[in-house]
């Protein structure tokens, strides 16, 4: 089965945006864990921006580029965390992106939340180390450093050094010092021969004092002074730093999509923890890693419809094994095998030497959980393992039943369906196509015809896209999206033909006027700025929007309803007929 289709854009539709008001609360000056008070501030500080303004597309299964508004929240942390506070900020304030929805008149919100997300950020880097050093916080933030010499619209690689004993390199606010030389590499990322944002490796510590060994653990960027996230950190740097040889603190490279970039830029490096320490010390162990499953055709976080699940792991920069089984033992060592399903090239003992993004559960539906272990550069293992729950259903509902159609005088006829167990039944997909056509295999999960009814609901009309004799049959998918057989064939004549354009628009007459009785208020006249977003009396206009999908998100959005219309859902009787218009038989363009 072919995934959902996602459109690659960051799409916001602002629906209305509320104040927010307020400052970080004391989450962090409490004994709470250092990441549950970071996601306490992201729930009340960020997470009500995207559910009040970007529900209509950055949910599971929606158009836009990833799930922000999920209404899980944490689903919505991890895909926030993915695209990074400046990302998301620049294109909601963006009048260019997506106008209107887009723009400097959410600049205001938009701005209160990024400060308060940053302040949130620094303040849960402080609990780390002070969680981590008796209540002691041994961070260091550097001072800035200019982009001019990076940004040169060439991909050369420029060398940022800062003496860590010298106060000029050492932001004001740290008032402490550590006799090392901390050095990272930057070049401009290009996508498209266009600059994106940075991209930093070889990250690398020196002491100046070859006697005193330092430890450091955690490394951050700031950019223009403003935290980025986790997936631009080298976080899970850990390790005792000896000797008078320039020492490399991590292999891996980490990239920053920011926009817009230039010679004005300036990069700071925060440090979780850097100090003197003695020879015979070692490094802690890694954080644990954030952990999240789902499947990767629907996208759900708590049921898989087959035993593939999707695995998204955060805060893991600098680790180098990871081991990820449905068994609750603890590894010993990475010599110790990881009971796992992972085998082939690029695994260790049953550890996998690269991020992992798939993981097969064992066979046998019901409740699986998957524990993570991750080894750092010194192949330290996390004390206590990332867990996440997930279920698996590969079993496909019965079939539905056609028990009766019934033609009326319009191109919808009523219909009646049933089915052995309809709480099983999560949604409901009707096709119908002329007789001489080949019966039809199990519909996508993409597929529109999921789209006509709403959470679920049992579809109790039927609208014929052609004229003549026509086979209709239904099929129905369970919550994890596991799509049943074909019911029976059910046959039926409509001798009206295929719906027109002229049918919908007609102020009388024609199946319904659906679009001049539903529509016309907010897009039929060029008085309304409604008429500017879907020209639905323009068949053209009307043409390419149909074609693009946004008619049918609109006339289905149950979290952001079109008003007026019934509390905001249109009866399905005239879906029906919109439907006709807008999937028209064989594929054809719809009529004019």
């Amino acid at each position: 089965m072919k995934p959902l289709k996602y459109y690659v854009t960051l799409l916001f539709i602002l629906t209305g945006c509320g104040s927010h008001t307020g400052t970080v609360s004391n989450a962090f000056s409490s004994s709470a864990d250092c990441d549950v008070a970071l996601l306490q501030e992201y729930q009340s500080k960020v997470y009500p921006f995207f559910r009040n303004t970007c529900v209509s597309c950055h949910i599971e299964g929606g158009q836009g580029l990833g799930t922000f508004a999920s209404p899980k929240l944490e689903s919505s942390f991890a895909a926030f965390s993915a695209a990074g506070v400046s990302k998301v900020a620049f294109m909601a304030t963006n009048p260019q992106h997506k106008p209107p929805y887009t723009g400097t008149h959410n600049k205001a919100a938009v701005d209160l939340f990024s400060a308060q997300w940053n302040t949130a950020q620094g303040l849960y880097l402080e609990c780390q180390s002070k969680s981590q050093n008796g209540g002691v916080n041994e961070a260091l933030l550097t001072a800035p450093k200019a982009a001019n010499r990076i940004y040169t619209g060439a991909n050369a690689t420029q060398t940022l050094t800062w003496e860590l004993d010298l106060a000029s390199d050492v932001d004001p606010s740290t008032n402490r010092a550590v006799p090392a030389r901390i050095s990272i590499d930057v070049k401009v990322l290009y996508q498209n021969n266009l600059a994106q944002g940075y991209i930093f490796t070889n990250p690398t510590l020196q002491l100046k004092d070859t006697m005193k060994p330092v430890v450091i653990e955690g490394l951050f960027f700031q950019i223009n002074r403003q935290a980025i996230s986790s997936q631009t950190t080298f976080t899970n740097v850990s390790r005792v730093v000896t000797g008078a040889q320039s020492v490399p603190l991590m292999n891996a490279q980490a990239n920053t999509l920011i926009s817009p970039l230039g010679t004005s830029d300036t990069f700071q490096l925060y440090i979780r923890r850097i100090a003197l320490t003695s020879g015979a010390e070692d490094a802690p162990p890694p954080l644990t890693p954030i952990l999240f499953a789902n499947d990767p055709d629907t996208g759900s976080e708590r049921l898989l419809k087959s035993r593939e699940a999707r695995v998204t792991i955060l805060r893991d920069s600098g680790i180098v094994r990871w081991c990820l089984s449905e068994s609750p033992t603890a590894p010993a060592s990475t010599d110790q095998p990881c009971i796992s399903s992972a085998s082939g090239a690029g695994v260790v003992n049953g550890w996998i030497t690269s991020r992992p993004l798939r993981y097969t559960v064992q066979a046998g539906d019901g409740l699986k959980k998957l524990y993570l272990w991750v080894a750092d550069q010194n192949l330290k293992i996390n004390a206590a393992p990332a867990t996440v729950e997930i279920t698996l259903d590969t079993t496909a509902p019965a079939p539905a039943a056609i028990d009766a159609i019934a033609v009326t005088d319009t191109q919808v006829g009523t219909m009646s369906l049933s089915h052995p167990n309809e709480s099983q039944v999560a949604g409901w997909c009707v096709i119908e196509q002329n007789v001489i056509r080949s019966p039809p295999g199990r519909p996508e999960l993409d597929d529109e015809c999921w789209r006509w009814t709403d959470g679920g609901t049992k579809p109790t009309t039927i609208g014929f896209k052609g004229g003549g004799s026509r086979n209709v049959w239904v099929f129905v998918r369970d919550e994890a999206g596991n799509v049943s057989s074909a019911s029976n064939v059910m046959a039926a004549n409509n001798p009206f033909g295929a719906i027109t354009f002229s049918q919908l628009t007609s102020t009388t007459g024609g199946p319904r006027a659906v679009f001049f009785n539903r529509c016309f208020t907010c897009h039929g006249t060029n008085t309304n700025p409604g008429y500017n977003k879907l020209k639905l009396f323009q068949f053209n206009a009307a043409a390419e929007t149909a074609g693009t999908g946004m008619l049918v998100s609109r006339i289905n959005n149950e979290i952001s309803p079109m008003p007026n219309v019934n509390g905001g859902l249109m009866p399905l009787v005239e879906r029906d007929l919109i439907r006709l218009w807008t999937m028209p038989e064989e594929g054809e363009e719809p009529l004019p």
